[in-house]
């Protein structure tokens, strides 16, 4: 069962998963290299109440897995995130979220994923506990804003999002009660997203 401050944290990061665009680990690898670097470590900053050292997994690595996770799954528990991180293991080690074990005595010919080390849900969750949901909800709002404005001017750099939208004037034509009655006037607009700049209005 979760604690309150795994619920806390996991509908903290629900709310942005919305926000940040590369929530699905399939389309990770359609961003500009350096936003994906970027995104990866968002949460580097984030401060560890763990003894250091001793700890196999980076706070902010679990912390960006489970956003990657919730992106997916929505408001989840810990098991399912833990699932979906065993399921996307090789994606996820690709990233350098994960790492590799070396392979033990008769473990020569095993596949690959086999080794790569993937946290439980009793890590995942505990870990989650040592993490105050007000700190880094302080920690995401200044880094968030700031993530958000570089990584919209990287990959505007490489691609753009049109929006195409039609609009009816109100009030621009005449009733069908009238001796010369007359349509509303209808306009259709280009949009940049992008830019936030609609650059073509045009009546149709």
């Amino acid at each position: 069962q979760s604690t309150d401050g795994e619920k806390k944290i996991f509908d903290l990061l629900a709310v942005i998963r919305d926000r940040v665009e590369p929530m699905k680990v399939e389309q990770f690898g359609e961003m500009p290299e350096s936003a994906q670097m970027l995104f990866l470590h968002l949460f580097d900053r984030v401060k560890d109440p763990r003894v250091q050292g001793r700890c196999k997994y980076s706070l902010g690595n679990i912390l960006c897995l489970v956003l990657l996770c919730v992106g997916q799954l929505g408001k989840s528990s810990c098991t399912a995130v833990a699932d979906r991180i065993y399921t996307c293991r090789k994606a996820f080690y690709d990233m350098g979220l994960l790492k590799k074990r070396e392979p033990g005595e008769g473990e020569e010919d095993v596949p690959e994923s086999s080794l790569i080390e993937v946290p439980s849900h009793d890590t995942i969750r505990r870990i989650l506990s040592l993490v105050d949901p007000e700190e880094l909800d302080q920690y995401l709002s200044s880094e968030l804003s700031e993530y958000l404005r570089t990584i919209s001017a990287l990959c505007q750099q490489s691609r753009r999002h049109i929006s195409i939208d039609g609009k009816v004037v109100r009030g621009s034509g005449r009733s069908d009660n009238t001796r010369t009655p007359l349509p509303n006037i209808q306009v259709l607009n280009f949009y940049d997203n992008s830019t936030a700049v609609c650059f073509r209005s045009s009546p149709i």
